[in-house]
């Protein structure tokens, strides 16, 4: 029948392989037009270690970066007192 000869060397088509790897390969690049929203910016920095904390984070700064701006870049550049 359509068994499979375990053990043996098949040969398999030459084009029917190139055919696979050709799609394989139009797959891929199909693929890398697609990615997932992030959420975050790259080029933000993280201060939080989960949603729930960025969200308190949020609302933190919104209440209190007004006060706290020269501390936290005193503290990155490391001339806090």
């Amino acid at each position: 029948g359509d068994q499979p000869a375990y053990g043996q060397v098949v040969n398999d088509d030459k084009g029917a392989i190139d055919r696979m790897a050709q799609e394989l390969n139009d797959k891929i690049e199909r693929n890398k037009k697609f990615s997932r929203r992030r959420t975050e910016l790259d080029g933000a920095d993280v201060d939080y270690i989960n949603d729930r904390n960025a969200h308190f984070n949020k609302k933190i700064k919104r209440a209190f970066d007004k006060y706290t701006v020269e501390i936290r870049q005193n503290l990155e550049r490391g001339t806090a007192l």
